[in-house]
């Protein structure tokens, strides 16, 4: 599952498995409520056939009321979901950002280049490393 707002940015994500022959069945949700909901199979997502509990979630930080912290340090502090692999990809160059969410168990950090190519690149090792 990818916590994304920007649907740019998802429409590329999704773009870019596609063409390195990737077909990892990707949900998107485009806020932390909606993530939360979603992992705790509340309404709309209670039909876990059609919304699957995630093997990975991918977290963006910056999102206008909540921000990506707040869903990882719910992750981490819950016994349900401490286990869930959990990546950040963001536009967030910051180093105290990138030590923050790693500190609050993120497994590993990307930072989204404005780039397409680059992009690409990012995308493709994050669906090698974590959904191949």
């Amino acid at each position: 599952m990818i916590v994304e707002d920007d649907q740019n940015d998802a429409f590329i994500f999704q773009r870019a498995c596609a063409r390195e022959h990737l077909h990892p069945t990707l949900r998107f949700v485009t806020d932390v409520q909606q993530a939360l909901d979603y992992l705790l199979a509340k309404p709309p997502y209670t039909n876990r056939t059609d919304h699957p509990f995630p093997d990975l979630l991918i977290v963006d930080l910056k999102f206008p009321a909540a921000d990506g912290f707040l869903l990882l340090e719910w992750i981490r502090a819950s016994p349900t979901f401490h286990d869930l692999h959990t990546i950040v990809l963001t536009d967030s160059s910051d180093a105290g950002d990138k030590t923050r969410a790693l500190r609050l168990g993120a497994l590993d950090y990307y930072v989204k280049p404005r780039d397409a190519d680059r992009f690409q690149k990012v995308v493709k090792e994050i669906c090698r490393k974590w959904l191949g």
